[in-house]
């Protein structure tokens, strides 16, 4: 199968959708995330509600936390409940190299899954166990943006054909990786025979630029096909307009957030450039919350700064080290995908656990919420 062939436009996405097909952005942020300001728009209704205006199924993947969605299920039924978990793994067996942080969707958890699983993933910190246990419990999950990596960390991309062979059946084309990384994704997802989802990872309430597509007539049915590689995607990939009009969202979400915002919704910024990251902090939480006639000045300024010409020329650079990174990468991820296609990795179904381990996961409920 040719992946490439299962990337279509919009149009002929409504067309299947007439069809019976179903629909979803399968990584969608609300503001109970940490870097998601709290304004509006990014709220879990109306996220929800964009996602349902779009004809899409409604999922919330905020980051490590159920919050979102269980405010969301409150206003609106048939929300998929879904988390987005952070785990940097010290224990990995069917792995050569320890990798970058992975950050994993999950879903059709509840509240007691999402606890085991957060403690695997921050307190064990063992991939095998964490997938087991997916597994075990029936749940799906995608592997997220592969070739992303935290700020501090330097990118162990050696780790990522071990991953997706043996750890996932499900990986992410991701609207803020540029082309030439999506493509890498794609061509990886197809040399290991997994199934491929596009998504906005939307942290300003924008969710739909990418989704994917597949029959079914509910959600287990449609991911089911989404394994089996029977999905069309409607991606979409990072460019310096795309990025310089996400920038100006965050812009104008960071300055429009709650000054008191509850607890659960407290912004921590996240971009990567101190300086900016300082000024939004600031402004969300710190002393400028509340002097509103400078943060007017400051958002008019940043504004005008971000569609200057040093911006756009920043972030050309920017998808310009990407797509270098990516050629550069292309044949010998090809050469190492096809060594690992040819070995005959042993099977390990059974992972070795504590009594105490067995016991937690064993007794988990299958109340969902």
């Amino acid at each position: 199968m040719d992946y490439l062939k299962r990337v279509i436009n919009e149009e002929e996405a409504k067309n299947l959708m007439t069809q019976g097909y179903l629909a979803m952005d399968p990584h969608c942020h609300t503001s109970f995330s940490y870097d998601v300001p709290d304004v509006k728009e990014t709220s879990p209704e109306q996220v929800v509600r964009k996602q349902k205006n779009k004809r899409l199924i409604p999922v919330i993947t905020d980051h490590d936390t159920l919050k979102g969605y269980l405010d969301a299920r409150r206003k609106f039924n048939n929300i998929v409940p879904a988390v987005e978990i952070r785990i940097k793994p010290e224990k990995a067996k069917l792995l050569d190299y320890k990798p970058n942080t992975l950050h994993i969707n999950v879903y059709g958890l509840n509240k007691e899954q999402y606890e085991i699983l957060n403690n695997i993933a921050n307190v064990k910190k063992d991939l095998d166990l964490f997938i087991e246990f997916l597994k075990q419990e029936d749940l799906e999950w995608t592997y997220n943006h592969p070739f992303w990596h935290e700020k501090k960390e330097k990118l162990i991309w050696r780790a990522i054909p071990g991953l997706i062979k043996n750890y996932f059946d499900v990986i992410e084309l991701n609207a803020s990786m540029t082309k030439s990384i999506n493509n890498l994704t794609i061509n990886l997802a197809q040399k290991f025979d997994k199934g491929i989802v596009a998504s906005s990872d939307s942290h300003t309430g924008n969710p739909g630029t990418a989704y994917v597509i597949a029959e079914g007539k509910n959600f287990k049915e449609f991911w089911s096909n989404i394994k089996e590689r029977q999905m069309y995607v409607v991606r979409s990939d990072i460019n310096a307009f795309t990025a310089v009009k996400e920038a100006s969202l965050m812009i104008r979400n960071i300055f429009k957030s709650n000054n008191n915002p509850q607890k659960d919704k407290i912004f921590r910024s996240s971009i990567g450039i101190r300086p900016i990251d300082i000024i939004a902090n600031e402004v969300t939480s710190g002393w400028l919350k509340n002097k509103h006639i400078i943060k007017k000045a400051l958002e008019v300024s940043m504004q005008a700064i971000n569609y200057g010409a040093g911006p756009i020329l920043a972030w050309k650079y920017y998808l310009r080290k990407n797509n270098n990174l990516a050629n550069r990468l292309e044949k010998r991820i090809e050469s190492m995908a096809l060594k690992m296609n040819n070995m005959k990795y042993r099977v390990k179904n059974n992972i070795k656990r504590t009594i105490r381990e067995d016991k937690i996961i064993n007794n988990v409920k299958a109340k969902k919420y």
